[in-house]
C-alpha cells in the first residue's frame, strides 16, 4: 500500500504546495510511483503540473479531489494499490474538512512554516488536528519543514521556537530561492531546472532524504 503524506497549514502562503509538489517530484525522479492530491479549490498543484511541456509531464500524476471535504480519506483509500507514494496538498484557512479526512488515512503529515511569528503561531492549529487524528489514526506522524528560509537573525529566533512548538522540526530546510518559482512556472522539478538551481536541488533531496527515513522507521 501507498504511503500518504500530507501537508497542511492553516496559513496561506506558507510555501505548502511548492514543498508538496517539490516532494511528489524528487520521489518520481527515483523511480517511485506517485500521485498528488491537490484539495485546494485554488488549485495550485494542478496549475502547475499542467504548466509542463506536453513533451515532458510533470514526472508524477496530479489529480484534483477538491471538495470532498470528510471524504476524502476514501478516496484516498481507492489509489493505495496504484502508488507508492500519495502526497496531498490541503487547503489553508479555514476549510479543515479536507485536512481532517486526510489525516485519518495519513502516515506522516508536514507543516511548512516560513520564519515568521505568524507561521509559528499557526502551527499550533495543525497540532489540534493531529492530536484529533491520532485518536483514530494512532501511527499518524509529523514534523514541521522550515519553508522560505533565509540567513537573518529572525529566522534563527523563529526556528529555535518551533523546536517548542510541539512537533519535531526536520533537519530538512526549504530556502527562499527563485529556483522554487521558476520550477513551477516551468512545471518541472527543481532537479529539471540545471545549475541554477543546484542550491535547491539540495535541499529537495536532503527533504527526500529524511521523509523516506521516517517513514522507513515508522
Amino acid at each position: 500500500m501507498a504511503y500518504i503524506i500530507t501537508f497542511a497549514s492553516k496559513k496561506g502562503g506558507s510555501g505548502k504546495s511548492t514543498a508538496a509538489m517539490a516532494l511528489a517530484g524528487s520521489l518520481a525522479l527515483r523511480g517511485h510511483r506517485v500521485l498528488v492530491v491537490d484539495t485546494d479549490e485554488q488549485g495550485s498543484c494542478l496549475m502547475y503540473a499542467r504548466a509542463a511541456d506536453d513533451e515532458r509531464p510533470f514526472p508524477a500524476t496530479v489529480v484534483s479531489l477538491a471538495g470532498s471535504g470528510l471524504k476524502l480519506h476514501r478516496e484516498l483509500k481507492q489509489h493505495f494499490d496504484n502508488y507508492d507514494f500519495i502526497v496531498v496538498d490541503t487547503p489553508a484557512g479555514t476549510a479543515f474538512e479536507a485536512t481532517q479526512a486526510a489525516l485519518l488515512a495519513s502516515d506522516l503529515c508536514l507543516v511548512p512554516c516560513q520564519p515568521s511569528p505568524a507561521d509559528l503561531w499557526a502551527v499550533a492549529g495543525v497540532r489540534q488536528l493531529v492530536e484529533q487524528a491520532r485518536v483514530i489514526n494512532e501511527t499518524l506522524r509529523a514534523a514541521v519543514l522550515p519553508s522560505r528560509v533565509s540567513k537573518t537573525g529572525l529566522a534563527g529566533d523563529v526556528l529555535k521556537a518551533l523546536g517548542e512548538a510541539g512537533f519535531p522540526v526536520l533537519e530538512a530546510k526549504l530556502g527562499n530561492r527563485t529556483a522554487y518559482p521558476e520550477a513551477m512556472l516551468a512545471g518541472r522539478p527543481v532537479q529539471w531546472q540545471g545549475s541554477s538551481a543546484r542550491a535547491a536541488v539540495i535541499e529537495v533531496e536532503q527533504l527526500t532524504d529524511e521523509v523516506l527515513s521516517l517513514l522507513e522507521t515508522q
